[in-house]
Formats: C-alpha cells, structure tokens, sequence
C-alpha cells in the first residue's frame, strides 16, 4: 500500500505488527518530495518501480522508499 497518511496509518501499521497480526507492507510517501504539476504521477511511479526492484520481498509494516 502506498500513502501520505503517515499520521493514521503509522498508528495501525504500528499496532498491526505489534500485535502480531497480518499486514501489508506499507510505503510512506511525501508529495512535497516530487515536482509539481502534471509530472506527479509519473514520477511517482518511476520511483516506486526502482523502490520494489531493490526490494522485491519487503517485509510487512512501515517502509520509507
């Protein structure tokens, strides 16, 4: 799962693992690192792709690619 919600969904990742219960792994992103405008999406993506080359069985909870 891939969000900027870091404040909601920390908690119940956090809780989640703790609790030893399933869970995803969750990616925690931030808007403000990737330009402006249209080019969001693209480079959204691009960077996700090199982010689950490089980790292509990432374990379940929080990750910051």
């Amino acid at each position: 799962m891939v969000t900027e919600n870091f404040a909601d969904f920390s908690v119940i990742v956090t809780q989640r693992v703790a609790g030893d219960e399933p869970c995803v792994p969750v990616l925690f992103v931030k808007k403000q690192d990737f330009p402006r405008g249209g080019a969001l999406a693209s480079h959204l993506a691009d960077h996700l792709r090199r982010w689950a080359t490089a980790n292509p069985d990432p374990y379940p909870g929080p990750h910051w690619p």
